[in-house]
Protein backbone atom coordinates (compact mmCIF):
# COMPACT_ATOMS: atom_id res chain seq x y z
CA UNK A 1 0.00 0.00 0.00
CA UNK A 2 1.15 3.32 -0.68
CA UNK A 3 -0.22 6.72 0.51
CA UNK A 4 0.98 9.36 -0.80
CA UNK A 5 1.00 13.30 0.20
CA UNK A 6 0.69 16.55 -1.81
CA UNK A 7 4.59 16.39 -1.48
CA UNK A 8 4.84 12.96 -3.45
CA UNK A 9 2.42 14.64 -5.73
CA UNK A 10 5.45 17.25 -6.86
CA UNK A 11 7.56 14.34 -7.81
CA UNK A 12 4.76 13.13 -10.18
CA UNK A 13 4.24 16.71 -11.55
CA UNK A 14 7.84 17.14 -12.29
CA UNK A 15 8.69 13.78 -13.74
CA UNK A 16 5.14 14.50 -16.30
CA UNK A 17 6.58 18.19 -16.95
CA UNK A 18 9.71 16.81 -18.47
CA UNK A 19 8.56 14.04 -19.71
CA UNK A 20 6.49 16.84 -21.92
CA UNK A 21 9.59 18.14 -22.48
CA UNK A 22 8.70 21.51 -20.46
CA UNK A 23 6.09 22.42 -22.88
CA UNK A 24 4.99 25.96 -23.35
CA UNK A 25 3.66 27.70 -20.04
CA UNK A 26 -0.16 27.37 -21.47
CA UNK A 27 -0.37 24.11 -21.04
CA UNK A 28 -1.11 22.72 -18.05
CA UNK A 29 -0.05 19.46 -16.52
CA UNK A 30 -1.93 17.47 -14.60
CA UNK A 31 -0.13 15.03 -11.90
CA UNK A 32 -0.25 11.48 -12.26
CA UNK A 33 -3.24 9.37 -10.97
CA UNK A 34 -5.32 12.65 -10.61
CA UNK A 35 -7.43 11.86 -13.82
CA UNK A 36 -9.04 9.52 -15.35
CA UNK A 37 -9.75 8.44 -19.11
CA UNK A 38 -12.61 6.63 -20.79
CA UNK A 39 -11.59 6.95 -24.40
CA UNK A 40 -14.75 5.02 -25.41
CA UNK A 41 -17.26 7.64 -23.88
CA UNK A 42 -14.58 10.45 -24.49
CA UNK A 43 -14.61 11.72 -21.06
CA UNK A 44 -11.96 13.12 -19.19
CA UNK A 45 -12.24 13.81 -15.06
CA UNK A 46 -9.45 15.52 -13.50
CA UNK A 47 -9.21 15.66 -9.52
CA UNK A 48 -6.44 18.23 -8.93
CA UNK A 49 -6.43 21.93 -7.30
CA UNK A 50 -5.18 23.98 -10.05
CA UNK A 51 -5.28 27.76 -10.83
CA UNK A 52 -4.21 29.22 -13.71
CA UNK A 53 -1.75 31.81 -13.48
CA UNK A 54 -2.47 33.36 -17.54
CA UNK A 55 -4.54 31.25 -20.00
CA UNK A 56 -3.99 28.01 -21.54
CA UNK A 57 -4.51 25.95 -24.68
CA UNK A 58 -3.94 22.90 -23.72
CA UNK A 59 -3.18 19.98 -21.36
CA UNK A 60 -1.00 17.44 -20.74
CA UNK A 61 -1.84 14.32 -19.04
CA UNK A 62 -0.54 10.73 -20.33
CA UNK A 63 -0.79 12.84 -23.67
CA UNK A 64 -1.52 16.04 -24.87
CA UNK A 65 -4.93 17.34 -25.40
CA UNK A 66 -5.77 20.72 -26.86
CA UNK A 67 -8.64 22.70 -25.86
CA UNK A 68 -10.82 23.89 -28.31
CA UNK A 69 -11.22 27.51 -26.80
CA UNK A 70 -8.68 28.99 -24.89
CA UNK A 71 -9.23 29.62 -21.10
CA UNK A 72 -8.22 31.88 -18.56
CA UNK A 73 -9.96 29.95 -15.43
CA UNK A 74 -10.88 26.65 -14.69
CA UNK A 75 -14.50 26.19 -13.10
CA UNK A 76 -15.18 22.97 -11.31
CA UNK A 77 -18.07 20.64 -12.77
CA UNK A 78 -17.84 22.80 -16.30
CA UNK A 79 -17.37 20.95 -19.51
CA UNK A 80 -14.59 21.72 -21.69
CA UNK A 81 -13.98 20.51 -25.33
CA UNK A 82 -10.28 19.21 -25.76
CA UNK A 83 -9.03 17.24 -28.86
CA UNK A 84 -6.45 14.42 -29.44
CA UNK A 85 -3.80 13.78 -31.42
CA UNK A 86 -5.80 11.79 -33.61
CA UNK A 87 -8.35 14.54 -34.01
CA UNK A 88 -11.10 12.81 -31.86
CA UNK A 89 -12.85 15.29 -29.38
CA UNK A 90 -13.30 14.43 -25.55
CA UNK A 91 -15.47 15.98 -22.68
CA UNK A 92 -12.88 17.21 -19.95
CA UNK A 93 -14.40 18.17 -16.12
CA UNK A 94 -12.18 19.44 -13.16
CA UNK A 95 -14.40 17.92 -10.00
CA UNK A 96 -13.29 17.73 -6.20
CA UNK A 97 -14.63 14.13 -5.63
CA UNK A 98 -12.23 11.86 -5.12
CA UNK A 99 -11.38 9.33 -8.12
CA UNK A 100 -11.01 5.50 -7.43
CA UNK A 101 -9.59 3.12 -10.06
CA UNK A 102 -10.33 -0.40 -10.06
CA UNK A 103 -8.55 -2.64 -12.29
CA UNK A 104 -9.18 -6.07 -10.79
CA UNK A 105 -7.09 -9.02 -12.79
CA UNK A 106 -10.50 -10.72 -13.82
CA UNK A 107 -14.03 -9.85 -14.27
CA UNK A 108 -16.06 -9.24 -11.57
CA UNK A 109 -18.49 -11.53 -9.92
CA UNK A 110 -21.29 -11.90 -7.18
CA UNK A 111 -19.15 -14.31 -5.37
CA UNK A 112 -16.35 -15.24 -5.38
CA UNK A 113 -13.86 -11.75 -4.33
CA UNK A 114 -11.53 -11.27 -7.20
CA UNK A 115 -8.00 -9.79 -6.65
CA UNK A 116 -7.57 -6.05 -8.19
CA UNK A 117 -5.65 -3.07 -7.84
CA UNK A 118 -7.16 0.15 -5.77
CA UNK A 119 -6.16 3.96 -6.73
CA UNK A 120 -7.92 6.54 -4.72
CA UNK A 121 -6.73 10.40 -5.11
CA UNK A 122 -8.29 12.86 -3.17
CA UNK A 123 -8.40 16.62 -4.05
CA UNK A 124 -5.21 17.32 -1.37
CA UNK A 125 -3.19 15.36 -3.88
CA UNK A 126 -3.62 12.26 -1.08
CA UNK A 127 -3.21 9.32 -2.78
CA UNK A 128 -4.00 5.79 -1.87
CA UNK A 129 -2.94 2.78 -3.70
CA UNK A 130 -3.38 -1.12 -2.64
CA UNK A 131 -4.77 -4.82 -3.70
CA UNK A 132 -8.28 -5.56 -3.06
CA UNK A 133 -10.68 -8.04 -3.28
CA UNK A 134 -13.93 -7.13 -5.16
CA UNK A 135 -17.24 -8.41 -5.61
CA UNK A 136 -20.69 -7.32 -6.58
CA UNK A 137 -23.20 -6.64 -3.71
CA UNK A 138 -27.04 -6.49 -3.12
CA UNK A 139 -30.14 -8.89 -4.10
CA UNK A 140 -32.24 -6.89 -6.57
CA UNK A 141 -30.12 -3.95 -7.04
CA UNK A 142 -27.57 -6.50 -9.09
CA UNK A 143 -29.99 -6.43 -11.99
CA UNK A 144 -28.85 -2.83 -13.01
CA UNK A 145 -26.14 -2.10 -15.24
CA UNK A 146 -24.39 0.06 -12.64
CA UNK A 147 -23.65 -2.72 -9.88
CA UNK A 148 -22.72 -1.91 -6.22
CA UNK A 149 -19.37 -3.15 -5.18
CA UNK A 150 -17.85 -4.46 -2.14
CA UNK A 151 -13.90 -3.84 -1.30
CA UNK A 152 -11.71 -5.47 1.24
CA UNK A 153 -8.18 -4.29 1.49
CA UNK A 154 -6.06 -7.50 0.64
CA UNK A 155 -1.99 -8.04 1.76
CA UNK A 156 -1.88 -11.28 -0.09
CA UNK A 157 -3.36 -12.47 -3.14
CA UNK A 158 -6.24 -14.49 -1.74
CA UNK A 159 -7.32 -12.35 1.16
CA UNK A 160 -6.00 -14.38 3.94
CA UNK A 161 -4.33 -11.40 5.41
CA UNK A 162 -6.51 -7.57 5.12
CA UNK A 163 -5.22 -4.11 6.04
CA UNK A 164 -7.44 -1.48 7.94
CA UNK A 165 -7.60 1.88 6.40
CA UNK A 166 -8.79 5.14 6.98
CA UNK A 167 -10.38 6.53 3.57
CA UNK A 168 -12.05 9.79 3.82
CA UNK A 169 -12.16 10.57 7.30
CA UNK A 170 -14.67 7.44 8.16
CA UNK A 171 -13.15 4.85 10.71
CA UNK A 172 -10.20 2.64 9.60
CA UNK A 173 -11.59 -0.71 8.25
CA UNK A 174 -10.20 -3.46 5.67
CA UNK A 175 -14.06 -4.04 4.72
CA UNK A 176 -16.31 -1.33 2.65
CA UNK A 177 -18.98 -0.57 0.29
CA UNK A 178 -19.51 1.16 -3.08
CA UNK A 179 -22.85 2.38 -3.66
CA UNK A 180 -24.24 2.25 -6.91
CA UNK A 181 -26.90 4.82 -6.14
CA UNK A 182 -28.63 3.54 -9.70
CA UNK A 183 -32.27 3.63 -8.30
CA UNK A 184 -31.70 7.39 -6.30
CA UNK A 185 -33.06 9.69 -8.93
CA UNK A 186 -30.97 12.28 -7.47
CA UNK A 187 -28.31 10.37 -5.83
CA UNK A 188 -28.73 11.74 -2.52
CA UNK A 189 -31.48 9.63 -0.98
CA UNK A 190 -29.54 7.39 1.17
CA UNK A 191 -26.48 9.54 2.09
CA UNK A 192 -29.30 12.54 3.46
CA UNK A 193 -31.10 9.62 5.34
CA UNK A 194 -28.07 8.39 7.51
CA UNK A 195 -26.99 12.15 8.32
CA UNK A 196 -30.87 12.96 8.85
CA UNK A 197 -30.92 9.84 11.49
CA UNK A 198 -27.38 10.84 13.16
CA UNK A 199 -29.53 14.09 14.35
CA UNK A 200 -32.08 11.99 15.27
CA UNK A 201 -30.36 8.97 17.32
CA UNK A 202 -27.88 8.13 19.64
CA UNK A 203 -26.77 4.65 21.34
CA UNK A 204 -27.65 3.85 24.67
CA UNK A 205 -23.67 3.36 25.23
CA UNK A 206 -22.33 6.27 23.79
CA UNK A 207 -20.56 7.43 26.91
CA UNK A 208 -18.96 4.25 27.13
CA UNK A 209 -18.22 3.60 23.46
CA UNK A 210 -17.68 7.52 21.73
CA UNK A 211 -16.28 5.55 18.58
CA UNK A 212 -19.60 3.64 17.85
CA UNK A 213 -22.07 4.60 15.35
CA UNK A 214 -25.62 3.45 14.51
CA UNK A 215 -25.71 3.57 10.85
CA UNK A 216 -22.90 4.42 8.46
CA UNK A 217 -20.85 7.22 7.21
CA UNK A 218 -21.13 8.02 3.10
CA UNK A 219 -18.76 9.98 0.88
CA UNK A 220 -18.96 10.89 -2.84
CA UNK A 221 -16.23 9.15 -5.37
CA UNK A 222 -16.55 9.23 -8.94
CA UNK A 223 -15.35 5.26 -10.50
CA UNK A 224 -13.20 4.15 -13.07
CA UNK A 225 -13.33 0.20 -13.60
CA UNK A 226 -10.78 -0.87 -16.31
CA UNK A 227 -10.50 2.90 -17.87
CA UNK A 228 -14.42 2.52 -17.60
CA UNK A 229 -16.40 5.56 -16.36
CA UNK A 230 -18.53 4.45 -13.94
CA UNK A 231 -20.01 7.34 -12.34
CA UNK A 232 -20.21 8.68 -8.77
CA UNK A 233 -20.51 6.18 -6.00
CA UNK A 234 -21.26 6.20 -2.46
CA UNK A 235 -17.93 4.74 -0.34
CA UNK A 236 -19.81 4.01 2.75
CA UNK A 237 -18.54 2.00 5.96
CA UNK A 238 -20.51 -1.25 6.86
CA UNK A 239 -22.82 -2.07 9.49
CA UNK A 240 -21.05 -4.47 11.58
CA UNK A 241 -19.86 -5.13 15.29
CA UNK A 242 -16.85 -2.91 14.56
CA UNK A 243 -19.01 0.27 13.80
CA UNK A 244 -21.26 -0.35 16.61
CA UNK A 245 -18.59 -1.07 18.89
CA UNK A 246 -20.51 -4.49 20.21
CA UNK A 247 -18.94 -6.37 22.79
CA UNK A 248 -16.35 -9.41 22.08
CA UNK A 249 -17.32 -12.78 23.68
CA UNK A 250 -15.93 -13.70 26.88
CA UNK A 251 -14.48 -17.15 27.53
CA UNK A 252 -17.40 -18.39 25.04
CA UNK A 253 -20.43 -16.36 26.40
CA UNK A 254 -22.23 -14.56 23.97
CA UNK A 255 -22.28 -10.50 24.74
CA UNK A 256 -22.92 -8.95 21.96
CA UNK A 257 -25.31 -9.41 19.45
CA UNK A 258 -26.59 -8.18 15.32
CA UNK A 259 -28.60 -9.74 13.02
CA UNK A 260 -29.97 -8.56 9.40
CA UNK A 261 -32.69 -8.58 7.90
CA UNK A 262 -32.84 -10.06 4.52
CA UNK A 263 -36.34 -11.12 3.61
CA UNK A 264 -39.79 -10.62 4.93
CA UNK A 265 -40.89 -13.48 7.21
CA UNK A 266 -42.88 -13.93 10.90
CA UNK A 267 -39.99 -12.93 13.13
CA UNK A 268 -38.23 -10.20 10.83
CA UNK A 269 -41.40 -8.70 11.12
CA UNK A 270 -41.96 -9.47 14.82
CA UNK A 271 -44.98 -11.14 13.88
CA UNK A 272 -44.52 -14.41 15.19
CA UNK A 273 -41.78 -16.90 16.07
CA UNK A 274 -40.92 -20.15 14.31
CA UNK A 275 -38.76 -22.63 15.64
CA UNK A 276 -35.32 -22.47 14.92
CA UNK A 277 -32.07 -24.42 13.81
CA UNK A 278 -28.70 -23.21 14.64
CA UNK A 279 -27.07 -25.21 12.07
CA UNK A 280 -27.78 -22.24 9.61
CA UNK A 281 -26.83 -18.68 9.81
CA UNK A 282 -30.79 -17.58 8.54
CA UNK A 283 -34.29 -17.54 10.41
CA UNK A 284 -37.49 -16.49 9.36
CA UNK A 285 -36.02 -13.44 7.78
CA UNK A 286 -33.01 -12.82 9.57
CA UNK A 287 -29.35 -12.95 8.94
CA UNK A 288 -26.96 -14.07 11.94
CA UNK A 289 -23.93 -11.80 11.65
CA UNK A 290 -22.35 -11.59 14.78
CA UNK A 291 -20.80 -13.71 16.82
CA UNK A 292 -19.32 -15.80 15.18
CA UNK A 293 -21.03 -19.02 16.94
CA UNK A 294 -24.49 -19.02 15.58
CA UNK A 295 -27.43 -19.26 18.53
CA UNK A 296 -31.03 -17.95 17.90
CA UNK A 297 -32.53 -18.61 21.17
CA UNK A 298 -32.15 -14.77 22.95
CA UNK A 299 -33.89 -13.41 19.83
CA UNK A 300 -35.85 -15.95 19.35
CA UNK A 301 -36.85 -15.59 23.08
CA UNK A 302 -37.25 -11.49 22.19
CA UNK A 303 -39.58 -12.18 19.63
CA UNK A 304 -41.32 -14.42 21.22
CA UNK A 305 -42.27 -12.04 24.21
CA UNK A 306 -43.16 -9.54 21.91
CA UNK A 307 -45.70 -12.28 20.11
CA UNK A 308 -47.03 -13.92 22.88
CA UNK A 309 -46.30 -12.01 25.71
CA UNK A 310 -49.37 -11.12 28.30
CA UNK A 311 -50.07 -7.30 27.72
CA UNK A 312 -49.17 -6.48 31.56
CA UNK A 313 -46.14 -8.40 31.77
CA UNK A 314 -45.44 -6.46 28.16
CA UNK A 315 -46.17 -3.45 29.20
CA UNK A 316 -43.54 -3.61 32.34
CA UNK A 317 -41.04 -5.70 30.49
CA UNK A 318 -40.61 -4.56 26.90
CA UNK A 319 -38.17 -1.80 28.24
CA UNK A 320 -35.74 -4.43 29.46
CA UNK A 321 -35.46 -6.04 26.01
CA UNK A 322 -35.42 -3.02 23.83
CA UNK A 323 -34.23 0.28 24.15
CA UNK A 324 -37.25 2.39 24.42
CA UNK A 325 -35.11 5.32 23.44
CA UNK A 326 -34.43 3.62 20.33
CA UNK A 327 -37.44 2.13 19.52
CA UNK A 328 -39.19 5.62 19.62
CA UNK A 329 -36.52 7.36 17.46
CA UNK A 330 -36.77 4.47 14.90
CA UNK A 331 -40.19 4.52 14.57
CA UNK A 332 -40.31 8.08 14.13
CA UNK A 333 -37.68 7.97 11.49
CA UNK A 334 -39.31 5.05 9.73
CA UNK A 335 -42.36 7.29 9.37
CA UNK A 336 -40.98 10.25 8.57
CA UNK A 337 -38.81 9.07 5.74
CA UNK A 338 -41.49 6.86 4.95
CA UNK A 339 -39.03 3.50 4.84
CA UNK A 340 -42.00 0.68 4.31
CA UNK A 341 -39.31 -1.68 3.04
CA UNK A 342 -37.43 -1.18 6.51
CA UNK A 343 -40.03 -2.11 8.52
CA UNK A 344 -38.06 -5.49 8.97
CA UNK A 345 -36.36 -6.28 6.08
CA UNK A 346 -33.46 -3.94 5.07
CA UNK A 347 -32.67 -3.31 8.80
CA UNK A 348 -30.18 -4.59 11.27
CA UNK A 349 -31.24 -5.29 15.12
CA UNK A 350 -28.37 -5.28 17.86
CA UNK A 351 -27.51 -5.39 21.42
CA UNK A 352 -24.16 -4.32 22.88
CA UNK A 353 -24.12 -6.62 25.44
CA UNK A 354 -25.81 -9.63 27.11
CA UNK A 355 -27.79 -8.08 29.40
CA UNK A 356 -28.61 -5.06 28.26
CA UNK A 357 -31.36 -4.53 25.47
CA UNK A 358 -31.88 -4.73 21.79
CA UNK A 359 -31.98 -1.88 19.25
CA UNK A 360 -32.27 -0.64 15.67
CA UNK A 361 -29.83 0.08 12.56
CA UNK A 362 -31.30 1.28 10.03
CA UNK A 363 -30.19 0.43 6.47
CA UNK A 364 -30.62 0.47 2.47
CA UNK A 365 -32.49 3.73 2.84
CA UNK A 366 -33.49 4.04 -0.89
CA UNK A 367 -36.90 4.12 -1.18
CA UNK A 368 -37.98 6.78 0.90
CA UNK A 369 -39.25 10.38 0.79
CA UNK A 370 -42.16 9.59 -1.35
CA UNK A 371 -39.78 6.73 -3.72
CA UNK A 372 -40.30 3.46 -3.87
CA UNK A 373 -37.07 1.22 -3.98
CA UNK A 374 -37.17 1.06 -8.01
CA UNK A 375 -36.78 5.03 -8.05
CA UNK A 376 -40.83 5.57 -9.05
CA UNK A 377 -42.16 8.14 -6.93
CA UNK A 378 -45.06 7.32 -4.49
CA UNK A 379 -46.97 9.77 -3.38
CA UNK A 380 -48.19 8.21 -0.20
CA UNK A 381 -48.37 10.53 2.74
CA UNK A 382 -51.16 9.77 4.86
CA UNK A 383 -50.59 6.30 6.65
CA UNK A 384 -48.73 4.77 9.56
CA UNK A 385 -45.55 1.95 9.03
CA UNK A 386 -45.68 -0.50 11.49
CA UNK A 387 -44.69 -4.09 12.74
CA UNK A 388 -45.49 -6.63 15.49
CA UNK A 389 -43.23 -4.58 17.91
CA UNK A 390 -45.04 -1.35 16.87
CA UNK A 391 -48.95 -3.26 16.46
CA UNK A 392 -48.25 -3.84 20.42
CA UNK A 393 -46.40 -0.52 21.40
CA UNK A 394 -49.19 1.10 19.63
CA UNK A 395 -51.64 0.20 22.36
CA UNK A 396 -49.84 1.03 25.13
CA UNK A 397 -51.94 4.01 26.24
CA UNK A 398 -50.01 4.55 30.20
CA UNK A 399 -48.52 7.10 31.83
CA UNK A 400 -45.21 7.04 30.32
CA UNK A 401 -46.06 4.53 27.61
CA UNK A 402 -45.11 4.21 24.24
CA UNK A 403 -47.35 6.47 23.06
CA UNK A 404 -46.31 9.58 25.52
CA UNK A 405 -43.21 9.18 25.11
CA UNK A 406 -43.85 8.84 20.91
CA UNK A 407 -45.58 12.31 21.48
CA UNK A 408 -42.66 13.78 23.68
CA UNK A 409 -40.16 12.82 21.04
CA UNK A 410 -41.64 14.34 18.45
CA UNK A 411 -42.42 17.38 19.73
CA UNK A 412 -38.96 17.81 20.62
CA UNK A 413 -37.48 16.98 17.18
CA UNK A 414 -40.34 19.26 15.88
CA UNK A 415 -38.25 21.78 16.88
CA UNK A 416 -34.98 21.60 15.17
CA UNK A 417 -34.35 18.54 13.35
CA UNK A 418 -37.76 17.40 11.90
CA UNK A 419 -37.88 20.81 10.28
CA UNK A 420 -38.72 21.51 6.47
CA UNK A 421 -35.56 23.51 6.48
CA UNK A 422 -33.26 21.35 8.28
CA UNK A 423 -34.77 18.21 6.02
CA UNK A 424 -34.21 20.56 2.77
CA UNK A 425 -30.79 21.66 3.49
CA UNK A 426 -29.45 17.89 4.80
CA UNK A 427 -30.58 17.26 1.04
CA UNK A 428 -29.61 20.81 -0.43
CA UNK A 429 -26.15 19.97 0.99
CA UNK A 430 -25.72 16.74 -0.96
CA UNK A 431 -27.29 17.71 -4.43
CA UNK A 432 -25.28 21.26 -4.37
CA UNK A 433 -22.09 19.05 -3.81
CA UNK A 434 -22.62 16.93 -6.79
CA UNK A 435 -24.48 19.37 -8.78
CA UNK A 436 -21.90 21.99 -8.86
CA UNK A 437 -19.16 19.26 -9.48
CA UNK A 438 -21.23 18.20 -12.93
CA UNK A 439 -22.15 14.57 -11.47
CA UNK A 440 -25.65 14.68 -13.45
CA UNK A 441 -23.87 15.40 -16.38
CA UNK A 442 -21.45 13.01 -16.22
CA UNK A 443 -24.10 10.37 -15.07
CA UNK A 444 -25.75 10.39 -18.00
CA UNK A 445 -22.71 10.50 -19.98
CA UNK A 446 -22.30 6.59 -18.11
CA UNK A 447 -25.97 5.46 -18.46
CA UNK A 448 -27.37 7.22 -21.06
CA UNK A 449 -30.19 4.89 -21.44
CA UNK A 450 -31.13 5.00 -17.75
CA UNK A 451 -34.62 6.19 -17.05
CA UNK A 452 -34.11 6.53 -13.10
CA UNK A 453 -31.82 9.57 -13.03
CA UNK A 454 -33.89 12.75 -12.36
CA UNK A 455 -32.05 16.04 -11.30
CA UNK A 456 -35.67 17.61 -11.13
CA UNK A 457 -37.28 15.68 -8.36
CA UNK A 458 -36.06 18.74 -5.85
CA UNK A 459 -39.68 20.38 -5.73
CA UNK A 460 -41.17 16.73 -5.70
CA UNK A 461 -39.31 16.16 -2.77
CA UNK A 462 -40.17 19.27 -0.61
CA UNK A 463 -43.69 19.20 -1.49
CA UNK A 464 -44.53 15.31 -0.61
CA UNK A 465 -42.28 16.35 3.38
CA UNK A 466 -44.26 19.40 3.86
CA UNK A 467 -47.52 16.87 3.44
CA UNK A 468 -45.97 14.24 5.54
CA UNK A 469 -44.76 15.89 8.28
CA UNK A 470 -48.01 17.98 8.14
CA UNK A 471 -49.76 14.65 8.80
CA UNK A 472 -47.89 12.97 11.28
CA UNK A 473 -48.38 16.15 13.08
CA UNK A 474 -51.85 15.18 13.05
CA UNK A 475 -51.67 11.42 13.36
CA UNK A 476 -48.90 11.60 16.38
CA UNK A 477 -51.24 14.18 18.13
CA UNK A 478 -54.40 12.17 17.98
CA UNK A 479 -52.39 8.32 17.97
CA UNK A 480 -55.27 7.08 20.66
CA UNK A 481 -57.53 6.62 16.97
CA UNK A 482 -55.38 5.65 14.63
CA UNK A 483 -53.48 3.15 16.90
CA UNK A 484 -56.59 0.93 18.14
CA UNK A 485 -59.67 -0.38 16.39
CA UNK A 486 -61.45 -0.19 19.67
CA UNK A 487 -63.52 2.49 20.83
CA UNK A 488 -62.18 4.75 23.97
CA UNK A 489 -64.91 5.49 26.74
CA UNK A 490 -62.82 8.26 28.82
CA UNK A 491 -65.75 10.21 28.15
CA UNK A 492 -69.41 8.02 28.40
CA UNK A 493 -72.83 8.79 27.92
CA UNK A 494 -72.99 10.34 24.17
CA UNK A 495 -74.10 8.46 21.09
CA UNK A 496 -73.91 8.49 17.44
CA UNK A 497 -76.96 8.43 15.22
CA UNK A 498 -77.40 6.69 12.65
CA UNK A 499 -74.98 5.05 12.57
CA UNK A 500 -74.23 3.40 9.82
CA UNK A 501 -75.34 6.29 7.99
CA UNK A 502 -75.44 8.10 5.19
CA UNK A 503 -73.35 10.90 6.06
CA UNK A 504 -75.40 13.53 8.15
CA UNK A 505 -74.78 12.60 11.87
CA UNK A 506 -76.49 13.82 14.90
CA UNK A 507 -74.28 13.43 18.47
CA UNK A 508 -76.19 13.19 21.67
CA UNK A 509 -74.23 13.76 24.80
CA UNK A 510 -74.57 14.40 28.77
CA UNK A 511 -71.33 16.94 28.52
CA UNK A 512 -71.06 20.20 26.55
CA UNK A 513 -69.21 19.23 23.19
CA UNK A 514 -66.37 21.45 22.44
CA UNK A 515 -64.84 19.75 18.98
CA UNK A 516 -65.83 16.86 16.66
CA UNK A 517 -63.40 15.44 14.38
CA UNK A 518 -63.80 12.63 11.73
CA UNK A 519 -60.50 10.46 10.90
CA UNK A 520 -60.34 7.69 8.24
CA UNK A 521 -58.81 4.23 9.21
CA UNK A 522 -55.74 5.11 8.83
CA UNK A 523 -55.46 8.28 10.80
CA UNK A 524 -56.17 10.82 8.41
CA UNK A 525 -58.29 13.68 9.58
CA UNK A 526 -61.28 14.08 7.73
CA UNK A 527 -63.48 16.63 8.98
CA UNK A 528 -63.42 18.78 12.07
CA UNK A 529 -65.71 20.97 14.00
CA UNK A 530 -65.59 23.44 16.33
CA UNK A 531 -68.37 25.08 18.78
CA UNK A 532 -70.19 25.65 21.59
CA UNK A 533 -72.02 22.24 22.48
CA UNK A 534 -71.55 21.15 18.80
CA UNK A 535 -73.95 17.96 18.06
CA UNK A 536 -73.95 17.81 14.44
CA UNK A 537 -71.31 16.66 11.31
CA UNK A 538 -72.18 16.21 8.10
CA UNK A 539 -70.04 13.86 6.04
CA UNK A 540 -72.26 13.20 2.96
CA UNK A 541 -69.01 14.27 1.03
CA UNK A 542 -66.92 11.69 2.32
CA UNK A 543 -66.39 7.98 0.65
CA UNK A 544 -68.36 5.11 2.21
CA UNK A 545 -66.46 2.82 5.07
CA UNK A 546 -65.60 3.13 8.18
CA UNK A 547 -64.68 6.26 10.17
CA UNK A 548 -63.66 7.00 14.31
CA UNK A 549 -65.75 9.95 15.67
CA UNK A 550 -63.55 11.88 18.47
CA UNK A 551 -65.42 14.51 20.91
CA UNK A 552 -63.69 16.68 23.41
CA UNK A 553 -64.95 18.10 26.10
CA UNK A 554 -64.26 21.77 27.51
CA UNK A 555 -61.76 20.29 29.93
CA UNK A 556 -59.97 17.94 26.86
CA UNK A 557 -60.87 15.03 27.67
CA UNK A 558 -61.88 12.60 24.53
CA UNK A 559 -64.28 9.96 23.54
CA UNK A 560 -63.68 7.68 20.15
CA UNK A 561 -66.75 5.46 18.87
CA UNK A 562 -66.88 3.78 15.19
CA UNK A 563 -69.28 5.02 12.10
CA UNK A 564 -69.92 2.79 8.73
CA UNK A 565 -70.99 5.74 6.23
CA UNK A 566 -73.01 3.54 4.15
Amino acid sequence: MKRLTTIHQLGFFLATLISFNLMSQDTLVISEHSYGIDHSKRLIVVNEQVDIAQPISGIALSDYYRLIEVVDTLITGAPYIVSSDDGGQYQLYFTELPIVTITPQREIVDEPRRLANFTMIESDGTLTVYDIGVEYRGGYSQSFDKKSLRIEFWNDPIGDDTENLDLLGMRSDDDWNLQAMYNEPMRIRNKSAFDLWQQIDTLYYQEEEPKAINGVHYQYVELFINDEYRGVYGLSERVDRKQLRLKKDDDGDTRGELYKGIWWDDAVLLNGAPSFDNSTDTWSGWEHKYPDKIDWSTLHQAVTFVVEGEEEAFRESIGDLFDMDNIVNYFIFLNLTRAEDNTGKNTYLAKYDADQPYFYVPWDLDGIFGMRWDGVRWRVTDDILSNGLYDRLLEDRSENGFIVQLKKRWDLLRKQVITLDNINAILGANYNYLSTNGIYERERIAWPDTELLNENTTDYTTDWLVDRIRYLDQAFENLDVISSNEETQTLTEWNISPNPSPGFITIESDFRIERIQVFSKNGSLVKEVYGDNVSHIDLRSALRGMYFIKVVNKTGEVGIKKIVLQ
